[in-house]
Parts: C-alpha cells; sequence; structure tokens
C-alpha cells in the first residue's frame, strides 16, 4: 500500500481507538496523528519511501543501512521454502516483532521530555507527509518540517502529565502493526508473523484471499482503497469531535442556501 493509504489507514484506526477509550478529543486527536505518522515507518528498508526522505540525504543513508541489515536477517533465518529475494523490503520491519520493539523503544524515550518531542516530532512530521501527499510534497522540505515542529511544540505543551510512556508506545507500535496489516491488502503480502513458521516458511507473506488483494499504487487502490479509507477517517473525525456531524449539516444547509437550492 502507497504512503497515503497508510497513513489515512493509520489515522482511521487511531480514532476508532479514541472512540472506544473514551479519550478527550484533543488527546484522541493527537493520539490518532501519532498512529497515521507510525504507519509510515515500516518502509524505512525502502530508500525511496517517504519515512526515507523525510530528512533527506541522512534519512535515506539510514534506510539503505536498515535494507541491508533486513536482507542479511532474512538471508539468514529463511528456510528452504522461502523465496528469493533480492534486498531487504518487506522483511524485518514489517513483522509484528519490530512493531513491538519500536513501540517498547518510543515507550522508554516518551519518559523523558526530550524524548517525547523526538518521537512526536517523528510521527507528526511522516503524518503530514502522508495525509497530505502531493501537498506535502510540492512545499519545501523546510516549510513542511517546520510546520511538524511548530505541532509538536504545542502538542508537548498541552499533552497531560503522565502522557508518553505505555501509551505512546502502543500508539507507535499499533501504526507499525496497521502498515504490515495494509500490507497484507496487497498482491505481495506480508510477512509478519515471522518467525512462526507457516507452511514450512519463516517469511510466509500473509495476505487476504487472492481474489481481494490489489497492486500497491494500482487503480483498485486509487479509486477504491484510498478513498473509501478517507471516507472511514473523516467520518470517525466527525463523530469524535461533538457536535460534529451538527456542524456539518449546518455548513451544508447554509450552502444550499446560497446556492438558491
Amino acid at each position: 500500500m502507497m504512503k497515503n493509504g497508510h497513513a489515512f489507514s493509520g489515522l482511521a484506526v487511531g480514532l476508532a481507538v479514541g472512540l472506544l477509550t473514551e479519550a478527550p478529543p484533543a488527546l484522541g486527536i493527537t493520539n490518532a496523528a501519532l498512529v497515521a505518522g507510525a504507519a509510515l515507518i515500516p518502509d524505512i528498508d525502502q530508500p525511496q519511501a517517504t519515512v526515507a526522505r523525510v530528512f533527506g540525504p541522512l534519512s535515506q543513508a539510514f534506510a539503505r543501512r536498515v535494507n541491508d541489515v533486513s536482507a542479511a536477517v532474512y538471508e539468514r533465518t529463511a528456510t528452504p521454502f522461502d523465496d528469493d529475494r533480492d534486498g531487504g523490503h518487506r522483511g524485518l520491519t514489517h513483522t509484528l516483532v519490530f512493531a513491538a520493539v519500536l513501540g517498547l523503544l518510543a515507550g522508554l524515550a516518551a519518559q523523558w521530555t526530550a524524548g517525547l518531542a523526538v518521537v512526536l516530532f517523528l510521527c507528526v512530521s511522516l503524518a503530514l507527509r502522508g495525509l497530505l501527499g502531493n501537498t506535502a510534497k510540492r512545499r519545501s522540505w523546510l516549510a513542511t518540517t517546520a510546520t511538524a515542529g511548530a505541532l509538536t511544540a504545542m502538542l508537548v505543551l498541552a499533552l497531560p502529565d503522565g502522557y508518553g510512556t505505555g501509551q505512546l508506545g502502543l500508539l507507535v507500535g499499533l501504526g507499525c502493526a496497521v502498515h504490515c496489516w495494509g500490507d497484507s491488502l496487497t498482491l505481495s503480502g506480508c510477512p509478519w508473523l515471522f518467525p512462526i513458521k507457516i507452511n514450512g516458511q519463516r517469511w510466509y507473506p500473509i495476505g487476504t484471499p487472492e481474489f481481494l488483494r490489489f497492486r500497491a499504487g494500482g487503480t483498485a487502490e486509487r479509486v477504491a482503497v484510498l478513498p473509501g479509507w478517507i471516507a472511514a477517517a473523516v467520518a470517525l473525525g466527525f463523530t469524535y469531535v461533538p457536535g460534529g456531524w451538527v456542524a456539518l449539516g449546518d455548513l451544508g444547509g447554509r450552502a444550499l442556501a446560497l446556492a438558491g437550492l
């Protein structure tokens, strides 16, 4: 799945969790943004992905190293039943093991204000690029990063005391898991249950029934899957904000009145 699909699916799942846990709207929307940003992180094993380009040559160099490590781990752990592959994309970072470890590290880092700010900044930066898509791409790297920095500062000041440790770690891990689930909807599947063997394969590409899968970035994703996730995120957002649907109805009524309908 492409960056927009990952981001909007993460946003929708984050908003749904907020509704289920009855988190206050401001906090719940913040948490949803964190899940949306974290949902792009597993693609750090692909040097051309959004997460790899978010900080220019520095993050791309890191992504190339992650790709090398992922490829080496695959080579050393694959069974004779696993497919031959070239490169480390959709490998180690596309597993629940990675989601759990990264969530733990994020939770530990968030025990300190500086660590919390770093995690928030990274996730907000990714969320902006994923949710805004080409709009963010047309903006300068500096403008998008500055916007993420300003939003991060506001969040750090507004978040309640005690926020960060376990809660933030769970949100980051959830975002990574949502990414894996999204990739399971594509033709290639996703080995998110590594190292559990399935049909003799340690890197078994888990996916939905083949007739329900789509090609990443293909027509089905662009005209059906992505709009569906956007609609779900918008609907959940209006449901989350008190009076959201009423305000939307009033706005629609005024628009019709102005149009003379």
